[in-house]
């Protein structure tokens, strides 16, 4: 059977049926403001905030959750994506959820302003 590539770059995992099996990974993140430098900003509560923006625009919060008593990272306009007490093995403290922050705007997971923007107006009902 002849290989498909369903991105024209990676093959897809496909049965003797010729069905697709398992989604391929997205592509890595295109956005070049991804690999520029990530400002943290602290503004003392409450709640306590770190703001981490690139070239002066907001990509990413990590606020700490009094309720949850863990530091939540939110997307550029205040969705919450995870807290810190999903990473097993670490202590839950906010130097640790700015690494993993950071770490999201580089790899991809975390949503540019725009997607955030426009992926609020989705859950909101506003047009696409």
């Amino acid at each position: 059977m002849a290989q498909t590539f369903d991105d024209k770059t990676k093959p897809a995992v496909r049965d003797r049926d010729g069905f697709v099996l398992a989604p391929l990974a997205p592509p890595p993140p295109t956005d070049r403001r991804r690999h520029g430098v990530i400002e943290v900003r602290f503004r003392s509560g409450p709640p306590a905030i770190y703001r981490l923006t690139v070239a002066g625009q907001l990509w990413a919060s990590v606020e700490w959750s009094p309720r949850r008593r863990r530091w939540c990272i939110e997307d550029g306009v205040g969705r919450c994506l995870m807290h810190v007490e999903h990473i097993h093995g670490e202590d839950p403290d906010a130097e640790t959820a700015i690494r993993l922050a950071k770490k999201m705007i580089r790899d991809g997971r975390m949503p540019t302003p725009e997607e955030a923007i426009e992926a609020l107006r989705r859950r909101q009902g506003g047009a696409p």
